[in-house]
């Protein structure tokens, strides 16, 4: 039934009967962290943010060591601006899975949309290209950030990095990583 359920979120996108098959799952499994993951992904995709972040929070206490169980709580935080929250999950993923480019991203976005400072963006990701290469890393979700943004300066290291993406693929590609 879980599997069922994800393929009615991710490729129907019929929640409600998402949610019908995650119900059974859940009667059978009720701690089972992938399965609140996949409830909590599709009450994120319903706007149910609330009732989303506290089956993000619990697929994360109950499976406290996965990386990944941080980083999708950090990203529901982000759609209701709790940032501090947002901040410790992001900090939990790169922690427990520092080679990760997605997490180095994300936190990346986070610096843009708490406190809109591309010089904080930009020392973070310095800082970030001692973990993991600069392809991998401006090809995740901080891409849709900065194309969004007019060029930067052209000192600046982001500028220089996605003038070299820009010449290299085509956006689409970008897609493959943050597409649902």
């Amino acid at each position: 039934h879980r599997a069922l359920g994800t393929y009615y979120n991710v490729i129907e996108t019929d929640y409600e009967k998402a949610m019908a098959e995650f119900e059974i799952a859940k009667s059978e499994l009720p701690n089972d962290p992938e399965l609140l993951a996949g409830i909590a992904f599709v009450q994120m995709r319903q706007g149910r943010f609330s009732e989303s972040q506290s089956n993000y929070r619990r697929a994360a206490e109950l499976d406290p060591l996965e990386a990944r169980r941080h980083s999708e709580l950090a990203s529901c935080l982000g759609l209701t601006r709790s940032y501090d929250g947002m901040e410790a999950s992001i900090n939990r993923a790169i922690a427990l899975e520092p080679s990760r480019s997605g997490h180095y991203s994300a936190k990346i976005y986070y610096y843009g949309t708490r406190y809109g400072d591309l010089d904080k963006m930009e020392q973070f990701a310095r800082q970030t290209l001692k973990h993991v290469d600069t392809l991998s890393l401006f090809s995740e979700n901080v891409w849709l950030f900065f194309r969004r943004l007019p060029d930067l300066p052209l000192d600046s290291l982001f500028a220089r990095h996605l003038r070299e993406l820009r010449n290299t693929a085509k956006l689409q590609d970008f897609h493959l990583n943050v597409s649902f």
